[in-house]
């Protein structure tokens, strides 16, 4: 026991983070002066944005747009929930009218909660204030679409987090939320966080960079666009980057889910991230640029207030000035890494000109037009933004203006540079900082948020491809006027140009040995760039820290050789395209517990960078080891997680089902093969025992789920399994239309007549009773997944799980 531990059992003291947190005083003097004379929005705007930072957030998530299921989900959402809570709120409102005096607003009420879902389904304005804490079923207003967002795969019910989570009337809801994050199909996430990845225009083939991706959620949705097309494992790659160790490793959750080849997670300063090499087809390896940047940079946050209520009593004016810096740093070295006609998103959830505008306006005067802003407005049709500011003030902790850095007091200079204040007339207009957006809560009832979109047009002026540019132009100028100077005989026009070149001949030689001198140094640079230590442009990178954290097991890539892989080859019928050169495993020593597998591109930038970069996480799980003596002729069997990437390279052991054999499967945990239809069982019988793969397709008979279902499982000799996770088997009862809640209810009797008849067994057995009947015994209580077949039992959700 610690020093004075004792106290704490006796007088436990709160956490820090809820200390007096409901108690917080959501009002601020500096924060409303400042934001009052900035001239982010008209003075009759003010009140209502500074009410609107003082409510808390609304609920919004987004339904994951790659997967073949998100139309269906879409209708389950809009049928079982949306549709159930409108009708509920307009039915208690019609009662409570039949009662009271009618009022217009409840009138109104009642024709919005008409409004067809096809149309948007925009049942009320952006601006109603959302409900309070005393929620009741009259006070619930029906969910909205979010418009901007495309394919109305984007949602927002106006309660708080808190409300959703706590009101028995909403736990249905709650659940459902909960189950469909955990198994990837939708994504829990604030509405302005939404904006970024969709402005960065995502393809297939892209090379993403998150810069500061953790938690993950705009990675998980920078990896939905990479996937949209569904033809395959795409050509593009994400590679998501964070500073903090720790918040790698939550990350690796919230992108697991999505269960993508295409992604890798790793951990590394971003202002100094380096150069990652790759080598195509066993070429020497190249420096590879990417032409999809994404930095959300560390930020005050005070755009968050809704949600981080703290900020309230910690907000100063100066909040931004610390973070100015590595702001640019980090933008400076995204656009590095980003090759010409690449973009680059820039976001922060802070809306201060100095860490939003500032930064951008001393980006384009050091790139000196190499970088240009784009006018991203038309991808975002419906959402309200305020245009950039050309000319902004800053404000000292004291509160006090200033216009420029001249008039900033003496004991503040060391606060505040230039680059923090508004950029010149001239400046302003080549700038455009009016194609910067920035979001203000009180529009579209969201949080307070900034982002803008940069193309790089050009080679960066610090950049070694610039000063080769420039140095091969004056070469060529100097060529072109020695030229002149030497043809043709000595008339007045070539002798006035000779006299003009010729006023200062060493001058001219100087220049020219200098330019030769500068080419070579130029030329032996690009030949010894492998050998050098650092890859930012401006010089070396300070020397490397020790890692802190976890320390990560090798990331080591099958060879052709290895004898693991014929006999998973040929138990399930790999294809010869399979490109098994691109299956991993992390155990240096002893026996392999599962193999990963991760695109192309990813397999380069591992093999050339081992050991330049720390790598976290990359690539789905294909098979784990799971001996069984029924399955000898092969060790491992197929994961869930690699369904989506790989299921169409199976030739052998695939199962056509039926709907109703898909219901049986997902509904009980070891179904006899005699509970599946005649074609199963047809099929099941040439198959030996172990892993499968189940597919089911709709039909002319069976039309809905309107969608493939591929999942992995297990046949025993007397029965079939599937290894789906808890969160995913619910997820797929609910497109086939089942009852979630009947079939809890069914389970639970079950167990509770089993426990009675268990119960009376043991003490009929203690009164000195005989035994029971041999069909009484089969029926002892044991745990569901134990009925049916022998085969080894493995428990749902395992696959997910890292080994």
């Amino acid at each position: 026991m610690g020093r004075r531990k004792w106290q704490n059992q006796r007088n436990p003291l709160p956490y820090k983070n809820e200390r007096n947190y409901s108690q917080t005083t959501k009002d601020n003097v500096l924060f409303r002066k400042y934001y009052s004379n900035l001239g982010l929005m008209p003075e009759s705007e003010v009140q209502d944005f500074y009410d609107r930072m003082k409510e808390p957030l609304p609920v919004t998530f987004r339904i994951t747009g790659y997967k073949s299921q998100a139309n269906e989900l879409l209708k389950i959402i809009r049928t079982q929930f949306f549709d159930s809570l409108v009708g509920a709120s307009a039915s208690v409102k019609s009662q409570n009218n039949s009662t009271t005096s009618s009022t217009a607003d409840g009138g109104g009420g009642g024709e919005k909660a008409a409004v067809p879902w096809g149309q948007g389904a925009v049942a009320f304005n952006a601006g109603d204030v959302p409900v309070s804490k005393a929620l009741t079923m009259d006070a619930i207003k029906p969910p909205k679409c979010l418009t901007w967002y495309p394919d109305q795969l984007a949602w927002q019910i106006d309660l708080s987090r808190k409300a959703v989570r706590s009101q028995e009337i909403l736990s249905k809801l709650h659940e459902f939320l909960v189950s469909e994050t955990e198994s990837g199909n939708i994504s829990r996430q604030e509405a302005v966080s939404m904006i970024p990845p969709l402005v960065l225009d995502v393809q297939p083939q892209s090379r993403v960079l998150d810069m500061c991706a953790a938690p993950g959620s705009k990675t998980a949705q920078l990896i939905e666009y990479l996937h949209k097309d569904e033809t395959g494992v795409p050509e593009g790659v994400v590679v998501a980057n964070d500073k903090e160790n720790k918040r790698c490793y939550l990350m690796v959750h919230q992108v697991k889910r999505l269960a993508s080849p295409c992604c890798m997670i790793v951990n590394h300063d971003a202002a100094f991230f380096p150069k990652l090499r790759v080598s195509m087809d066993e070429e020497k390896p190249e420096f590879m640029l990417f032409d999809r940047v994404l930095a959300d940079v560390p930020c005050s946050g005070d755009g968050t207030m809704r949600k981080n209520i703290d900020i309230w009593s910690k907000w100063q004016p100066t909040m931004g000035t610390s973070l100015h810096g590595l702001q640019i740093k980090i933008v400076k070295r995204g656009l590095e890494l980003l090759e010409v006609g690449g973009r680059l998103v820039y976001s922060t959830c802070s809306m201060q000109p100095v860490e939003d505008e500032a930064v951008m306006a001393e980006m384009l005067r050091r790139c000196e037009g190499s970088v240009e802003l784009v006018d991203v407005s038309s991808m975002m049709p419906g959402l309200k933004t305020v245009p950039g500011l050309s000319k902004w003030k800053m404000m000292n902790k004291l509160g006090n203006w200033m216009d420029d850095f001249e008039s900033v007091p003496q004991n503040f200079k060391s606060l505040f540079t230039k680059s923090m204040f508004s950029p010149t007339a001239e400046e302003a207009e080549k700038f455009n900082l009016n194609l910067c957006h920035r979001v203000l809560p009180h529009h579209q009832d969201t949080g307070g948020f900034f982002f803008a979109a940069l193309r790089k047009v050009g080679n960066l002026p610090w950049s070694r491809e610039a000063r080769v540019e420039k140095e091969e132009a004056l070469k060529r100028e100097q060529t072109a006027s020695e030229k002149v100077t030497s043809e043709g005989p000595p008339t007045q026009e070539k002798m006035a140009v000779t006299e003009t070149t010729t006023d200062k001949p060493a001058n001219s030689n100087t220049d020219s040995t200098a330019v030769q001198r500068k080419s070579e140094d130029a030329n032996a640079t690009n030949d010894n760039s492998r050998k050098r230590k650092g890859e930012s442009e401006e010089g070396p990178q300070p020397k490397k820290k020790e890692l802190k954290g976890y320390r990560e097991d090798p990331f080591l890539f099958m060879q052709p050789g290895d004898p693991v892989w014929p006999p998973i080859r040929d138990f399930y019928g790999l294809t010869d395209e399979f490109p098994s050169n691109q299956l991993l495993y992390r155990s240096e020593q002893g026996a392999k517990r599962s193999l990963y597998f991760v695109s192309k591109a990813i397999r380069q930038i591992v093999l050339s960078n081992e050991n330049r970069v720390r790598f976290i996480n990359m690539g789905v799980k294909f098979v784990s080891r799971s001996p069984s003596p029924l399955v000898p002729d092969c060790e491992f069997r197929i994961t869930q997680e690699s369904m989506g990437s790989l299921a169409s390279h199976l030739t052998k052991r695939t199962v056509s089902i039926t709907r109703e054999d898909a219901v049986t499967i997902f509904r009980e945990e070891n179904p006899f093969l005699s509970k599946m239809s005649q074609s199963t069982q047809d099929t099941l019988e040439t198959i030996v025992p172990g892993s499968v793969v189940f597919v089911y397709k709709p039909t002319e008979s069976n039309p809905q789920p309107a969608c493939t279902l591929t999942f992995c499982g297990w046949k025993g000799k007397a029965s079939v399994r599937s290894f789906v996770p808890r969160f995913e088997r619910s997820h797929c009862l609910r497109l086939f239309g089942q009852d979630l809640a009947q079939i809890k209810a069914e389970v639970a009797k079950m167990k509770k007549d089993r426990q009675q008849k268990f119960d009376a067994a043991a003490a009929s057995a203690a009164d000195g009773d005989p035994p029971p009947l041999e069909d009484e015994e089969e029926k002892k209580p044991a745990p569901l997944k134990e009925e049916g077949g022998g085969e080894p039992m493995v428990k749902a959700g395992e696959d997910g799980e890292k080994e």
